[in-house]
């Protein structure tokens, strides 16, 4: 599960989740090296009140609907 890598943060590497998950497949067979990338994924929890809630706050019913956001910029990945 990806949240629990992001205890401390809000940010979790790409490359972390490609290889700590095996979140990689290469149909054509010219990646069989791996992926490299130098970005991030930030993940956003925004509450009923429009308030940001921390990775590591527990989420309640009293607060929910809640939006949950994964976003990034200007990501790259290439194929070794």
């Amino acid at each position: 599960m990806m949240v629990s890598t992001l205890r401390s943060s809000n940010l979790v590497s790409i490359s972390y989740l490609v290889t700590r998950y095996n979140y990689w497949g290469d149909d054509d067979g010219d990646g069989q090296s791996g992926v490299t990338t130098f970005e991030n994924l930030m993940l956003s929890i925004i509450d009923k009140n429009n308030q940001a809630i921390g990775c590591s706050d527990v989420l309640t019913i009293c607060n929910a609907p809640y939006k949950v956001e994964l976003s990034s910029h200007n990501n790259q990945i290439a194929s070794l």
